[in-house]
């Protein structure tokens, strides 16, 4: 194989799109506040679960006008588009069970780091856990959970939409480290490139328009040397 050909497949793989890649920085209530997250492969924009931490589930959900409570399958479409799939140990349910094994160098960890950055985080008893979860009503009426716990820079572990246990007791009480899901939708609509809202995933988000851009020079040299 030419090495004309090697370097531009090597190129190629370093604009390999994550599994969260739709999950971008919004704006909630003003230009530039980016208290919100925007998922642009529904259209669908989530408030920052940090802003609702200490409320409790009913209190959220009334709290800001123009937004609602999500739905389950709103919730189980973001996580698993945020996390893929999430391999869990532990009984059925259990409240404190997590992903296993997240270390700093794999990828759940690095989705658990966006996630935090995306949504903000609430800080644990010690100074390097920190976590990012939000509230959500199930079909059965019963209040889950779902969302990332990170333990300082060696290992994350996230929450899995079947391993949610009952959180019930919080729909009238308030929880420090869980605020809610919050929703409104938006029409999907083409980017508008003169304003567009900061990611905080710009170094492994990259537009299909912008690396054509990158790769033209490439396909120019390739074209050249046939």
């Amino acid at each position: 194989m030419p090495a004309l050909v090697k370097n531009a497949i090597f190129l190629l793989s370093l604009f390999t799109l994550p599994v969260n890649a739709s999950l971008i920085q919004w704006d909630a209530f003003n230009q530039g506040d980016n208290f919100a997250v925007k998922d642009e492969s529904t259209g669908i924009v989530w408030l920052d679960t940090f802003l609702t931490l200490d409320m409790s589930y009913n209190h959220a959900i009334k709290a800001f006008a123009g937004w609602r409570a999500a739905t389950q399958g709103e919730v189980h479409s973001l996580l698993n588009t945020a996390f893929g799939k999430v391999n869990h140990v532990g009984k059925y349910g259990s409240e404190y069970n997590f992903e296993q094994g997240c270390l700093s160098h794999t990828s759940c960890y690095k989705n658990a780091k966006s996630w935090q950055r995306l949504f903000g985080a609430a800080a644990g008893n010690r100074y390097y856990q920190t976590f990012s979860r939000g509230f959500y009503q199930d079909k059965a009426g019963q209040l889950r959970a779902g969302g990332s716990y990170i333990n300082g820079s060696y290992s994350a572990n996230v929450y899995s939409t079947e391993y949610s246990s009952d959180y019930s007791r919080f729909f009238n009480n308030g929880n420090q480290l869980i605020g809610t899901f919050l929703v409104k939708a938006e029409e999907p609509k083409q980017l508008n490139l003169s304003f567009a809202p900061k990611s905080l995933q710009s170094q492994s988000v990259n537009e299909p328009f912008s690396l054509a851009l990158l790769l033209l020079p490439l396909l120019w040299i390739l074209r050249a040397h046939r």
